[in-house]
């Protein structure tokens, strides 16, 4: 009887684990908050609670993908849509050759500067305490602004020189 059992209970754990094997087709799709190719696939529930926090740091905030809803993909700067989730300016400062601007994603909790003109940005991130984080320094290639840096917890800011004049966006 006990070789009997033995014989049963070892068929049952080869079909078990021949199962668990089998890829399903469906699992090629990734599924809301999963991981997906060309991005952070963050969990929308980490992303309505802290952010994307450093997976954020240095990348486009208007093309890395952060959440997949199962058919759109959401970036930094443009939220899910349909959810007023998209970034907004917090801070701009005006040089005699352009313009910068500090931009802010509630989804993300991310910041980075925007740029108008022949104007070199730097955005910086601080620690709650004053001490700097990490910069993101000019803008990204083919655009006008710079890499996001987390913000979740943090203070950004958006900084330029445009010859001898210097200015900076408050901490936000």
């Amino acid at each position: 009887m006990r070789a009997r059992i033995r014989t049963i209970v070892a068929t049952l754990g080869i079909a078990v684990t021949a199962a668990l094997a089998v890829p399903s087709p469906a699992s090629a799709v990734p599924l809301p908050g999963e991981e997906t190719p060309t991005g952070a696939g963050i969990p929308l529930s980490k992303l309505l609670q802290s952010g994307c926090g450093s997976a954020c740091d240095q990348r486009d905030p208007q093309t890395f993908k952060i959440y997949y809803d199962g058919s759109n993909y959401a970036t930094c700067a443009t939220g899910r849509s349909g959810k007023n989730e998209a970034a907004y300016d917090i801070d701009s400062i005006w040089f005699a050759s352009g313009t910068i601007t500090l931009r802010y994603s509630p989804m993300c909790q991310t910041v980075w500067t925007r740029r108008s003109g022949n104007i070199y940005p730097v955005t910086k991130s601080y620690y709650m305490n004053g001490s700097k984080r990490t910069e993101a320094r000019g803008p990204l290639s083919g655009t006008n602004w710079t890499a996001m840096l987390n913000d979740a917890g943090l203070l950004g800011q958006s900084c330029a020189s445009d010859g001898p004049a210097v200015g900076c966006t408050v901490k936000y």
